[in-house]
């Protein structure tokens, strides 16, 4: 394996192969263009990185795309969905992490306003030589890939204490908040002790619908997805799986024989928690990515906390607001 220095910006391993096009070219014109572009010795040439007339990125050809498309097709319209890129500040871990996820080959570099800036290669992580027409040969590079990666998370103890712990902390604070909440409402929840009986079923529901939110939200955010877009298609989906977990509830809570305004307040309080949920675990990991941390370190705890403190407040709430009157 190679030595490499997993914590340095990707800026300074960028790579000279990279062949640019403009977005306003036809594909006759990209064509001639490379005919007489000298080539960087005996490097396979994969993708061409399309910019506008400022240098911006405007996304990635792929070169079967571009030698099957018609003639005078514009270049701006054959570019592939879902451009996937690093910042010049990003580690050469992050930049492993987006290898190992996409399997690809290159990723372009840009710069904070999105002006292209070079690309990075898979051979920086691996000086072994592969055969692109062969998938066995090609597998084995993103399988070694995976190795780098997994080497780096299991580094020395004490780079994963300084790494972890000050996330874990989160998971300590919310558990706090939870326990004062649960003080703070301790009036409804004695008079009401079927309360306290379904707290750790909302909060597993909760959790576990914020885990799967978050977990899309993290492949969203590294491939720039739209998060517009995202927000709204997990909040409809969370507001589904929230009425139907709490319908499930609700009828569960019936066996205890309590006023039926009890399992009305439990079900509706599942609903609204797992629609919280869903938005938190959207949420939180696009905040995290935007403030540069890395969202799958940070993105677990901060969100679990956050989704335990919201949920444990809206259904204590609730049951204050509609059992304490009746």
């Amino acid at each position: 394996m190679s030595d490499v220095p997993y914590d340095k910006p990707v800026s300074r391993f960028l790579s000279s192969n990279a062949i640019t096009l403009r977005d306003d070219m036809t594909v006759d014109q990209a064509l001639a263009q490379l005919r007489g572009q000298p080539m960087a010795g005996e490097s396979q040439i994969v993708y061409f990185y399309v910019i506008d007339a400022q240098g911006m990125l405007v996304g990635v050809l792929p070169t079967r795309r571009l030698l099957l498309s018609p003639a005078g097709a514009a270049i701006r319209d054959l570019v592939a969905p879902g451009l996937i890129t690093l910042r010049e500040s990003d580690t050469l871990f992050d930049a492993l992490e987006l290898f190992a996820m996409h399997r690809l080959l290159a990723i372009p570099v840009v710069d904070r306003a999105g002006k292209f800036l070079g690309i990075l290669d898979v051979s920086t992580y691996t000086d072994e030589v592969y055969d692109l027409a062969q998938n066995r040969q090609l597998n084995e590079v993103f399988q070694l890939i995976g190795l780098h990666l997994e080497e780096f998370r299991h580094g020395s103890p004490l780079k994963g204490l300084r790494v972890r712990l000050p996330w874990l902390l989160c998971n300590i604070v919310g558990g706090l908040a939870c326990a004062g909440l649960g003080a703070l409402f301790d009036q409804v929840v004695q008079q009401f002790i079927i309360l306290a009986l379904f707290i750790p079923m909302i909060l597993t529901l909760a959790e576990s619908l914020s885990v799967q939110s978050m977990t899309l939200a993290i492949e969203a955010a590294a491939s720039k997805s739209k998060s517009a877009a995202g927000l709204m298609r997990e909040a409809l989906t969370a507001l589904l799986l929230g009425a139907g977990c709490g319908l499930l509830v609700a009828g569960i809570s019936l066996f205890w024989k309590q006023p039926f305004i009890v399992p009305v307040v439990i079900g509706g309080s599942v609903a609204v928690s797992m629609l919280f949920a869903g938005l938190l675990g959207r949420a939180v990991p696009k905040l995290i990515y935007l403030l540069k941390l890395n969202p799958r370190i940070a993105s677990g705890p901060v969100t679990l906390a956050a989704v335990d403190i919201t949920t444990v407040t809206v259904y204590l709430s609730a049951a204050t607001l509609f059992l304490l009157k009746h």
